[in-house]
């Protein structure tokens, strides 16, 4: 088993009267959850114990802290090391929230370019794990938006659009592994069901094909295209839609050909920041 690596930890998140008296208004739960935040936001794989020693915790009640913010999403843990860094919904505390510097400096102005042409609502999205993660969305900007999900929103790879997009452009060993992973690790039945399903390789190669996927039903739609690069897929957009409104047929002459540009464009983008 790969240990972790030790850290020198300067310890401020403590030393800011976590302990010290306090205002009776202050729950001291929610001031220790968001000073394991940051911690963990400057000392990404850290371990329980690290985590503990520099928020002067005991074990307990750290691990309760970290263990709780794992579950909402807010925190992983690594099933290796052991150790915990930030998860992709704390982008949600702040939505349109990007730390990367490619979807701060061209990605999101493309994105709400193509939404303010098309009205629909539009999310792009990336890998992690074996989910897809929304990174931005323009769901706050368009008149049709009827759930609106933020950055940090986890779809499931085998039943959205996004999430075929990727498999069907992704590397043969990828997408075997991704699917494994699903078929080992989703605690959900559907997700197992769509990773044992023998047609699944048949949809995927549909796809690749077509360049773009559909998932919907009768009231909602969403469709979707690959953001790639020279070193191959890189993220996806989609764009949802009301089934009633707008047939598939005419979303893919009308809507399908903006959204590759604009895929296009994000990608070339990427290549010459490298």
């Amino acid at each position: 088993m790969a240990k972790p690596v030790r850290m020198a930890i300067v310890r401020p998140y403590a030393a800011r009267a976590i302990n010290s008296a306090k205002p009776k208004s202050r729950v001291q739960s929610a001031t220790r959850a968001l000073r394991a935040l940051e911690f963990l936001n400057s000392y990404s794989g850290a371990t329980l114990a690290q985590t503990a020693e520099a928020l002067e915790l005991s074990r307990g009640t750290a691990y309760r802290i970290l263990e709780t913010m794992c579950d909402e999403g807010y925190v992983e843990r690594d099933a290796v090391t052991g150790g915990y860094t930030l998860g992709a919904r704390v982008r949600s505390l702040s939505d349109g929230y990007a730390d990367e510097q490619w979807l701060r400096d061209f990605a999101l102005e493309r994105l709400y370019r193509l939404g303010e042409a098309v009205q629909w609502p539009l999310k792009l999205s990336t890998l992690q794990g074996f989910e897809m993660v929304v990174r931005a969305s323009t769901d706050l900007r368009s008149p049709f938006a009827h759930l609106r999900t933020y950055a940090g929103h986890r779809v499931p790879l085998l039943r959205s659009a996004v999430g075929l997009v990727y498999l069907s452009k992704c590397s043969a060993p990828q997408r075997q592994l991704l699917i494994e992973m699903v078929r080992r690790s989703s605690p959900v039945p559907e997700d197992v069901a769509a990773a044992n399903d023998r047609a699944l390789d048949r949809r995927l190669n549909r796809v690749a094909q077509d360049g773009h996927a559909f998932i919907g039903d009768d009231h909602l739609s969403m469709v979707a295209v690959p953001v790639s690069t020279r070193r191959g897929i890189f993220a996806c957009i989609a764009m949802q839609f009301y089934s009633r409104a707008i047939s598939r047929k005419a979303v893919i002459a009308s809507h399908v050909p903006g959204l590759h540009q604009a895929a296009a464009d994000i990608g070339a983008f990427l290549d010459c920041a490298e």
